[in-house]
């Protein structure tokens, strides 16, 4: 099964549904994630909509593919990563790239693109997907395309090699909770702004006009 957290019907036009059928795949192995507005019950299932009828409560159109406005909370995210045997995060690019962070604190082996934000999490033990690289013809960024052969590779690793695949997700987890760790960042912080040196700032501040 292959489970996508994510809205199916974003203005990008993702056309997930389309490209499965192009390729030959059964829907009801792609799931999603769905939350009801009336009583809050998260489930995952196959695509059928963005509103359908709620399991839980029976509210008619009452169960929404989640999107930015009407998600899970942190408890029933991790339920979502421990579902999976496996995260995968094949970006162009990006920044700190959070749901890394989660799938890994989540005790769920990773893989990503040693590129941009990736090379952190190719440090902390994430699988490195081979890519390409290409720019980006409004931006002229240079983007990476992870091959679909290197994610098979990883997705065969997870599979067939069940020990490793646990060393990966308790070495990755060891390391995630060292390195996201708040106290320590904090204290990194304190430490730096109670070394700076005194100044002898006035706090008049004028508007200057340009």
């Amino acid at each position: 099964k292959l489970l996508l957290h994510t809205n199916f019907s974003e203005p990008a036009g993702w056309n997930i549904l389309g490209a499965a059928k192009e390729l030959g795949i059964d829907r009801n192995d792609i799931l999603t994630s769905y939350k009801c507005k009336n009583c809050r019950a998260a489930q995952i299932a196959p695509f059928a909509g963005n509103e359908i009828n709620c399991p839980a409560c029976g509210k008619e159109k009452g169960l929404l593919n989640v999107d930015i406005n009407h998600g899970f909370t942190e408890q029933e995210l991790n339920n979502v990563y421990n579902v999976m045997d496996c995260y995968v995060h094949p970006a162009t690019s990006g920044g700190h790239e959070v749901p890394l962070e989660e799938a890994m604190l989540a005790g769920i082996p990773c893989a990503t693109v040693d590129y941009t934000f990736g090379e952190t999490y190719i440090r902390g033990g994430a699988y490195s997907l081979p890519f390409n690289t290409y720019r980006e013809r409004e931006s002229n960024f240079k983007k990476s395309s992870p091959t679909p052969e290197g994610i098979a590779e990883f997705l065969e690793q997870i599979y067939f090699n069940r020990e490793g695949a646990k060393w990966q997700s308790d070495h990755q987890r060891e390391w995630a909770l060292d390195y996201f760790n708040p106290d320590k960042h904090a204290a990194g912080i304190l430490e730096y702004i109670e070394n700076l040196p005194k100044s002898n700032y006035d706090f008049e501040f004028t508007v200057f006009k340009n």
